[in-house]
Parts: C-alpha cells; sequence; structure tokens
C-alpha cells in the first residue's frame, strides 16, 4: 500500500523539504571524516532512534502528539524521520573533530538538546508536530537520553571499526 499523500501541501511539507535538503547540502559540503559505512550507520542509527520515539509517544496508546497533518502515517511523516539522520552525522562529526573531552561531553550533549529543542519548537510552529498531552520542556530529557546513546553508539562503533579498518 503507497502511503497517502498530504491533505494540504503547506508549511509543514516544505520545512521538511528544507531541512532535508539542507542537510544533504551540509553532508556534502563536510570534509568526509569517516568511512561512507560508518557515516550510513550512523545515520541510520539516528533516523532510527527518532522514529522508535516519535512512534511510541505519537501511538494511540500514548497519543502525545501528532506528526504532519494527522494522526494516521503520511508520506512525509517518512520524511520526518529521515531528517533526523543529518543531525545525528552532524552531532557525532563535531563531536569527533574536536575531541570533546569526556568532562566536556555534559555540555556538549546539553547544547545540542537546547539545539533540538529550538528545532522542535520552529517544528511545532509550522505543524510538523502538534502536541496534544506533550510539553516541549519533555523533549528535553528526550534529547539528553538520544543524544548521549548516539556517543556511546559512535565510540563503539569507532573501537570496531579500528579493529577491522584501521581508521
Amino acid at each position: 500500500m503507497i502511503l497517502p499523500l498530504p491533505e494540504k501541501f503547506d508549511e509543514n511539507e516544505w520545512l521538511v523539504i528544507g531541512v532535508l535538503m539542507s542537510g544533504i547540502v551540509i553532508y556534502k559540503l563536510l570534509p568526509k571524516r569517516f568511512p561512507i559505512s560508518l557515516s550510513i550507520l550512523i545515520m541510520i542509527f539516528s533516523a532510527t532512534y527518532a522514529r522508535a520515539f516519535d512512534h511510541i509517544l505519537a501511538s494511540p496508546l500514548l497519543d502525545f502528539y501528532d506528526v504532519m497533518d494527522s494522526p494516521k502515517f503520511e508520506l512525509f511523516g517518512v520524511f520526518t524521520y529521515i531528517m533526523y539522520a543529518p543531525f545525528g552525522y552532524l552531532f557525532v562529526y563535531i563531536y569527533d573533530k574536536f575531541k570533546i573531552e569526556d568532562k566536556y561531553i555534559v555540555l556538549y550533549i546539553f547544547i545540542w538538546s537546547f539545539f533540538g529543542i529550538g528545532f522542535e519548537w520552529l517544528s511545532s510552529k509550522c505543524n510538523i508536530f502538534t502536541y496534544k498531552h506533550w510539553n516541549l520542556a519533555y523533549s528535553f530529557t528526550i534529547y539528553l537520553f538520544v543524544q548521549y546513546h548516539t556517543i556511546v553508539f559512535f565510540r563503539y562503533l569507532k573501537k570496531k571499526y579500528k579493529i577491522v579498518n584501521q581508521y
């Protein structure tokens, strides 16, 4: 079955397209830091983790918010999950490039969590998220959790990749 198109094409679809295009441009412009396999795994992890939380929190069981125009899953709902991939990649890229020391990881995660809150606020203003029983402040703990695990996952991958390829 093909996913339905949006009920109307408005600001939320345009924001998703803009974020996806910006993510692609940023990825293409950044000097390649990781092997493609590592980059793909980072992006898949970021998109999947975001999808899992959105799916759980927006599910009929909890029904904290809707993603896009309706509670039903639509084509642009898929794109909203994909748009997390470049952000996850950039988060890891900067972490690795600047060799963020362990004593600064908490600060680094907090800064990115505030960035995530800002982006989510913009997304809610453009009706990507329609809150029912959710408050933007709740998302902060989700961002802290996800970003911590993204760093743990990256460290694990980097360690394993060095064993195999001497990255």
